[in-house]
């Protein structure tokens, strides 16, 4: 029985804790200051490294971050952007963009934009197919929506490079829940 016990906080865990619920105040809900929400806030801290925030974490205790407020894309947080992808006609792979559907200003979502894929750093493209699961969890790290065709063809186009027909259905491990493809649908 070797578990760590995050119920008390060093110095550089609170200061770490106040410098972050200070930046987030406006966005921060009352639920997040629950002791489950602090154990993971540690966590995130403490664990893997890293020097940057693991999103995957940030939305497990409900703290809403406007990357795309952040980066000028998005001017007032009513404005909705959309996700979607193409395909470049060279090299076949994925490229995502979110574009705010108020003004047209757009943003290259890369790899290297989630920073958690060292081995993507330069790289502007995801590979050939995304599983929609993952296209999913962008589109909500960014707060973005996206068609039900673009959800359609994310799929289609990961069924036919990973298992060779548009057409079949994929393994449910694939699909966002309902929820989660419900909160994201335009």
């Amino acid at each position: 029985m070797n578990e760590t016990n995050f119920s008390l906080l060093n110095q550089k865990e609170i200061d770490t804790l106040v410098t972050f619920l200070s930046q987030s105040k406006d966005t921060v809900n009352s639920d997040v200051l629950s002791q489950d929400s602090i154990d993971k806030l540690i966590r995130l801290i403490s664990h893997d490294g890293l020097s940057s925030v693991r999103l995957d974490e940030l939305e497990a205790i409900h703290v809403q971050i406007d990357i795309l407020g952040d980066l000028g894309i998005r001017e007032d947080p009513t404005q909705v952007c959309e996700l979607t992808f193409q395909v470049d006609p060279e090299t076949e792979f994925l490229t995502l963009t979110a574009t705010n559907t108020s003004t047209g200003k757009t943003y290259p979502i890369s790899p290297a934009a989630l920073d958690h894929l060292e081995v993507f750093r330069s790289s502007i493209s995801w590979g050939y197919s995304m599983p929609p699961i993952l296209f999913n969890k962008i589109a909500r790290i960014f707060n973005c929506k996206y068609s039900r065709k673009t959800y359609k063809n994310i799929c289609a186009l990961y069924a036919l490079k990973n298992y060779g027909s548009e057409d079949l259905q994929l393994p449910s491990l694939y699909y966002p829940t309902t929820n989660q493809l419900l909160a994201s649908l335009l």
